[in-house]
Parts: structure tokens; C-alpha cells; sequence
């Protein structure tokens, strides 16, 4: 038995390689419809899936809160005391998250509590 879209198989092949193989069925229907060759996207469907042109997808992760197990809490060194008589007693630092339009952004300073200065910041 012969097979009657040996030719669209042979074209839909060629223009699934001559585009990094990134073309789904209806790109490559679309193609096929330039080239004067029109086929119904089933047909193009069936052999696509027959010939194994599949266009590469990436998987999204789902996302997950959990990181393992929780560490025992430190030992609270400064008791909410948070004033110092002399520069460079006592340090407090805190992570900040900023949702901006590139993306997320965390601020992270280091604060001296003697005069509320912030000593570094990354």
C-alpha cells in the first residue's frame, strides 16, 4: 500500500529541521500553506505524531515552600534591647523582598545601634 502523503511527510520533516524543530502543527500547517501545500491540521497532526516531530517544551516546576527541616531558633542575644552606648556594640540586619517590574529584589542592611546608621547593605 502505498502512502499517499509521503510527499507532506518528506515537506513537513524539512520544515520542522529548517526551523530548529520548534514548529507545533499549526506553524507547520501554516508553512505547508505557503508552500501551496494544504493538508487539514489533523492530517498534519497524525503525521507529525507518526514521524515523532514533536517541538521541544519546557516543564514549570511546581512551587514548593518547603526547604527541610526547621533549624532550632538562636539564642536572642539582644533581648529587644536595641540601643548601644558606644559604635560597633551591636549590629542588626533583616531581609527585605521588593516586587518590581523586572522581578524580585532583596535588600539586605546591616544597621549599628548606636546611632541607626546603616554600616553595609548587599
Amino acid at each position: 500500500v502505498a502512502d499517499r502523503h509521503a510527499g507532506a511527510r518528506r515537506v513537513i520533516a524539512d520544515i520542522f529541521e529548517r526551523n530548529y524543530r520548534c514548529y507545533g502543527y499549526r506553524r507547520i500547517r501554516a508553512a505547508l500553506g505557503r508552500q501551496q501545500v494544504f493538508i487539514s491540521e489533523k492530517v498534519v497532526r497524525r503525521l507529525m505524531r507518526q514521524e515523532g516531530l514533536a517541538a521541544a517544551t519546557t516543564r514549570r516546576r511546581r512551587y514548593g515552600s518547603y526547604r527541610g527541616e526547621i533549624s532550632p531558633a538562636p539564642e536572642n542575644l539582644i533581648n529587644r534591647d536595641f540601643r548601644a552606648v558606644a559604635p560597633n556594640q551591636k549590629w542588626l540586619t533583616d531581609i527585605t523582598e521588593f516586587q518590581i517590574p523586572a522581578g524580585k529584589v532583596y535588600l539586605s542592611p546591616v544597621i549599628d545601634c548606636f546611632d541607626g546608621l546603616v554600616v553595609s547593605w548587599s
